[in-house]
């Protein structure tokens, strides 16, 4: 924010964030609290964990986005066809390979649907 304040100017900024990890909002909103908001420059909107690819729920439609991020870890059952049992790591990657193996060899149209289904959540 005070770089868009310095280098081009722009004040009268709302900040807006969302992260897939609600302790990177807490983080968040600790930093934004210590930078005491300044009128002039920014004003701190609502800022909460979420899902980055649907934000119409937070952001106002004539906003601009600017994305910062690391590392994202990938969904482990992005379906939860697993969901209820707890699986562990290994019976993830063991689904995984099966239902990508028999995809890949055109085996099963359902599995074709299925990782290609898996890929978009991600």
């Amino acid at each position: 924010l005070e770089i868009l304040k310095e280098e081009f100017h722009i004040t009268n900024l709302t900040a807006y964030a969302n992260d897939y990890l609600e302790e990177s909002i807490h983080v968040a909103n600790t930093l934004f609290r210590q930078a005491a908001p300044q009128p002039n420059l920014f004003q701190v909107g609502s800022l909460c964990q979420g899902d980055s690819t649907n934000m119409t729920h937070m952001i106002p439609d004539n906003s601009f986005d600017v994305a910062y991020t690391g590392f994202i870890d990938p969904l482990l059952d992005p379906l939860d066809l697993l969901a209820g049992t707890n699986p562990t790591i290994h019976q993830v990657e063991h689904m995984m390979e099966h239902l990508c193996a028999s995809a890949n060899a055109g085996k099963d149209p359902l599995h074709v649907w299925l990782t290609d289904l898996m890929q978009q959540k991600q």
